[in-house]
């Protein structure tokens, strides 16, 4: 929290794209990179918006409109847009958005592509936030030998130098702005020297929390690391970098939050040789589900926030759909617990709908209509062998390097029966309510991508096409209740449901 009188204006240059994280991306700004479902932009605009002394943000976007398109839909008029004209580097960006906030305010700039989560800092001071490197070639260096001078990317190691990480604080807003009109280059370290030499000196402050992700490695690394932050977490994590193992564990003892890594675990233990193809290799953890870490990037990521052509999203689709129909739902359910499968149909679409339903705070016509869909999913009911049971496109990474899928944090649990057997129609109710309805554009307040309801329709079978759309709205309203955290959320989520039902009677 800023202790710092006054108001202090925010620059974050954000023109660049993600050119080296290719061919996990395609076509997007290296600010819109999602880590877990959350652009890196969003990190840094969370961050600054809990300072109640922040005055006027200034993001300076390049060619490409989908950070001002993602943001002014999340942040609405908070956040002003300029346009950098000519991609002439970092200094001339952060030129540009000078020209743009008050002479009168304090004023930091933070690069767009830099996740700093740090608590406790005070913006407008004079500081310059670092981290030791060892390789120092990529970076900005400040200082060693005795110098104040920044070094652009050295050829040998400057000791005792300190890389900067991509965030500046300048108390003089004045002195900022002539630090970068009156200097060239493409490059910022010019500009901090002549700040310096007008007598206004950097402290150093190291950063606690900053998270890369310049490179594929990386940002896989962020990608771990960061887990334990995404909304909704039921599980804590762990992430040993060396042997690339994250180890999830319950977030308290209660039973409900154990027995989902008890499912997720006996989920594993079942699996064919082939089955284990698709899914992270699982080792033994006493105290929780230990797994390598997967490379790639969620399905939910691309399908919000890259421009991933119609002929490689219906191919990626394809091939997921083909995985779990041929590798696990192609496998017969055993006999012994086929004897239970109704009563745990009627468990997961009726008596887990009646119960969340309650907490959605819907019309009771509503209700009523969603309770007649779950009769009929409980009905309908194909008994399989293996499914996932949470198949939706936040738990499929795609990894275009290797065109290798990785199936994510299975349900482990269908009914009151633990393993991997169940309901196939479950399997594609929960593709529907994020293909078809949009789930994860509404959790996100993203737009939704037109491509995914037209490719699910291609892909989805055709006989039970209705049954499916009807579980898939039903998914949707009984999720209403787990986002008691944003009610914003859960009236999109409401209105969606209110918008679609009739049409799916």
């Amino acid at each position: 929290m800023s202790l710092l009188r006054g108001s202090f204006s925010v620059v974050i240059p954000a023109a660049g794209s993600a050119t080296r994280l290719r061919p996990l991306t395609t076509s997007m700004s290296k600010a819109m990179v999602p880590i877990n479902g959350k652009p890196c932009i969003d990190f840094i605009l969370d961050r600054v918006l809990k300072e109640s002394n922040v005055g006027k943000i200034v993001i300076v976007d390049g060619p490409l409109d989908d950070i001002r398109n993602h943001v002014g839909r999340r942040y609405g008029d908070r956040v002003t847009f300029v346009k950098q004209g000519e991609l002439l580097g970092p200094r001339h960006a952060i030129e540009v958005g000078m020209n743009a906030v008050p002479l009168d305010e304090h004023v930091v700039v933070w690069l767009g592509d830099a996740i700093i989560l740090d608590e406790d800092v005070v913006f407008g001071l004079d500081f310059l936030m670092t981290i030791e490197a060892e390789d120092q070639s990529p970076w900005c260096v400040w200082g060693g030998l005795g110098s104040r001078l920044y070094v652009n990317k050295p050829k040998s190691t400057v000791p005792g130098a300190r890389a900067l990480v991509g965030l500046y604080s300048f108390s003089s807003s004045v002195a900022a702005k002539n630090a970068f009109t009156l200097t060239t280059g493409y490059d910022i370290s010019d500009a901090l020297n002549a700040y310096e030499r007008m007598g206004r000196l950097f402290h150093d402050l190291p950063a606690k929390e900053w998270y890369d992700i310049g490179e594929p490695r990386t940002y896989h690394e962020t990608r771990a690391k960061l887990l334990n932050r995404k909304a909704r977490a039921f599980n804590t994590f762990d992430y040993d970098a060396d042997l690339g193992l994250l180890t999830k564990r319950p977030v308290n003892p209660d039973s409900a939050y154990v027995n989902t890594i008890i499912a997720e675990r006996k989920w594993y233990e079942e699996l064919t040789k082939e089955q284990s193809m698709f899914v992270p290799r699982t080792f033994p953890c006493d105290h929780g589900l230990s797994m390598t870490f997967s490379s790639g990037i969620l399905l939910s990521d691309l399908l919000l926030y890259d421009d991933i052509p119609e002929s490689t999203w219906s191919y990626i689709i394809r091939r997921l759909v083909n995985v779990v129909e041929k590798y696990f739902h192609s496998e017969r359910m055993p006999l012994e617990r086929m004897a239970s499968f109704k009563a745990d149909a009627a468990i997961m679409w009726i008596q887990k709908s009646r119960w969340r339903l309650n907490e959605a705070d819907l019309d009771q016509s509503v209700v009523d209509t969603l309770m007649e869909f779950a009769d009929q999913l409980a009905d309908a009911a194909r008994p399989v062998g293996a499914i996932h049971g949470d198949l939706h496109l936040g738990n499929v990474l795609y990894d275009p390097q290797t065109d290798r899928l990785t199936l994510l944090d299975p349900r482990g649990r269908f009914g009151d029966t633990y393993g991997k057997s169940g309901d196939a129609l479950y399997d594609w109710a929960k593709l529907a309510h994020d293909m078809y309805f949009g789930y994860y554009a509404l959790v996100a307040n993203a737009a939704p991508n037109p491509l995914s309801r037209k490719i699910f329709l291609e892909v989805a079978p055709k006989d039970d096409i209705n049954i499916i759309t009807k579980g898939g709205l039903l998914l949707i309203a009984t999720a209403i209740p787990l986002h008691y955290e944003d009610a914003d959320r859960q009236e999109r989520m409401r209105r969606l449901v209110i918008d679609n039902i009739d049409g799916l009677k």
